[in-house]
């Protein structure tokens, strides 16, 4: 009876393992979620246009969350500000840690902490800039994959 006790909370303690550098639990939703999420730190800080703009559904959108629907953009404007931002960007370093996943109506909401610190060529010199928050990066399956829909 103790050797099944104590099978049943070894395996109960796997299922709560969670995915290294992340604190949510390994399981096979998250996993996908931390592939896509990985994949998108590495283009950033390859500073690489095309491989984030390859993560991204067609559909993508941004509302910026204010009133104002000017400044809203979909993926072409997504496309042209990641090309307009790599040109002064010379060096970027980024971590996310995932602490929630959450699947609701056909989207996956990843919520994340994330640290990025990048330096600027600017006219008047070099500056190195950082920012940490927290940020919900929304994702949908197209066929087989998990394509990032708004978030960025």
């Amino acid at each position: 009876m103790r050797a099944l006790c104590s099978l049943t909370l070894l395996a109960g303690l796997a299922c709560a393992t969670p995915i290294k550098g992340h604190d949510v639990k390994d399981n096979a939703l998250n996993r996908e979620v931390t592939a896509v999420m990985d994949a998108y730190v590495g283009a950033m800080q390859a500073r690489d246009a095309d491989r984030v703009l390859a993560l991204v559904a067609d559909d993508y959108f941004e509302d910026v969350g204010d009133s104002d629907t000017a400044n809203d953009y979909g993926r072409s404007e997504l496309s042209a500000k990641l090309k307009e931002r790599f040109e002064q960007t010379a060096e970027l370093m980024m971590k996310i840690k995932l602490v929630e996943v959450v699947e609701k109506d056909g989207s996956i909401a990843a919520r994340m902490r994330f640290d990025v610190r990048y330096r600027l060529n600017l006219p008047s010199g070099s500056r190195w800039e950082r920012h940490n928050d927290v940020n919900e990066i929304v994702l949908v399956r197209t066929g087989k994959s998990l394509k990032i829909k708004s978030g960025l």
